[in-house]
């Protein structure tokens, strides 16, 4: 029965610890491929074997990976193609996991970047909100530092909003 048990908890830790590790490469990925064609390949490679029973920030990585095609895709079609399938994926994943601070973060990071025509940012305040709440408990540095960078630069945070995120 101990056996057993053992195995149990070693399987749930690999389990847990492969999605952890599996954020970690695609937030990496991610960043870089704002800047490197070469790095968003990585990115949509690695985002291929995800689908919507994935673990919702998974679902997140590949819908925010979906919409950035259209940074690297000419034809208008298939550019607004991507953005409708990565803001459904994005959207599913902020349903199954409203408290997830990363999915938040990356659909306000979303948001903020596109172009108004589009029409998407009518969570632009209600993810401000969130992220601004949840951000003394997150524990990863790396995406702590990240949010309060974002927040404290950005146009839709008030000067005291700023000043609160630099305590």
């Amino acid at each position: 029965m101990k056996v057993l048990l053992s195995l149990l908890i070693c399987f749930i830790n690999l389990y847990v610890y492969s999605d952890e590790a599996k954020v970690q490469d695609l937030r990496k990925l991610f960043y870089a491929a704002e800047n490197s064609r070469t790095a968003y390949q990585k990115l949509a490679a690695s985002v291929a074997g995800i689908d919507t029973k994935s673990a919702p920030i998974l679902v997140c990585y590949k819908g925010v990976t979906e919409m950035m095609a259209a940074k690297y895709t000419l034809n208008p079609f298939s550019k607004m193609s991507s953005f409708r399938k990565g803001k459904s994926l994005l959207e599913k994943a902020v349903k199954q996991d409203p408290e997830h601070p990363e999915i938040r973060f990356l659909r306000f990071s979303v948001q903020t970047n596109l172009p108004g025509f589009l029409g998407y940012d009518e969570h632009i305040q209600e993810d401000k909100q969130a992220l601004l709440k949840q951000l003394p408990n997150i524990e990863d540095k790396d995406l702590k530092n990240k949010v309060i960078q974002y927040l404290s630069s950005s146009k839709y945070c008030s000067e005291e909003e700023k000043k609160n995120i630099a305590k």
